[in-house]
C-alpha cells in the first residue's frame, strides 16, 4: 500500500484512470493499532486517485455488523463508551462485540442474535447482567427429529 500511495505501484495508475474509482476498506482497519499509518496511505490513495470528487464518492467503509449504517444515520450513537456505565437498559442485536463488564448489576439486556452468537455465553455466565430476552434467529431446514 505504502508504493500505492506513493505512485510507485501500477495499480495507481489504473486507479487515476478509472471513471469512477473506488477504495472499500474493512471497518476491522479501525481496530489494529497501525490504523493511523493504515488510513494515512488510504487517505492519500483516495486524494491522489480522484476518488471523491464533487459528484462521485467512491470511498466506502465496509461495516461489520449491517444494522450500523441505518444505527449511525437514525443517529443513536452513544458520546462515549463510558454511557454504558449508566446504562438501564440495552438492546443488543446482533452486537457480539460489547463488553459488558462496566454495566451497572440492575441493567436489563435484550439481546436479538444468531444462534452461534459468542455474546450469548456472557449472558449464560454472568451474575452481572438480567436477561429479559434472548431471541435467535435459526435455520430449521436441515432439522430432524
Amino acid at each position: 500500500m505504502p508504493k500505492t500511495a506513493e505512485g510507485r505501484h501500477p495499480f495507481r495508475s489504473t486507479l487515476s484512470n478509472a471513471k469512477n474509482p473506488a477504495i472499500i476498506v474493512g471497518a476491522g482497519l479501525f481496530e489494529r493499532s497501525d490504523k493511523d499509518a493504515i488510513f494515512s496511505a488510504v487517505e492519500t490513495i483516495v486524494k491522489n486517485g480522484n476518488v471523491v470528487r464533487p459528484y462521485w464518492n467512491g470511498f466506502n467503509v465496509l461495516l461489520l455488523n449491517a444494522a450500523q449504517a441505518a444505527a449511525l444515520d437514525l443517529g443513536p450513537v452513544p458520546e462515549s463508551i463510558q454511557s454504558i456505565e449508566s446504562a438501564k437498559f440495552v438492546y443488543l442485536m446482533g452486537a457480539d462485540d460489547v463488553d459488558l463488564e462496566k454495566l451497572p448489576s440492575d441493567a436489563f439486556v435484550v439481546y436479538q442474535g444468531h444462534h452461534g452468537a459468542s455474546f450469548w455465553y456472557f449472558g449464560i455466565t454472568s451474575n452481572k447482567v438480567t436477561f429479559g430476552f434472548c431471541l435467535f434467529h435459526c435455520n430449521m431446514s436441515n432439522v430432524t427429529f
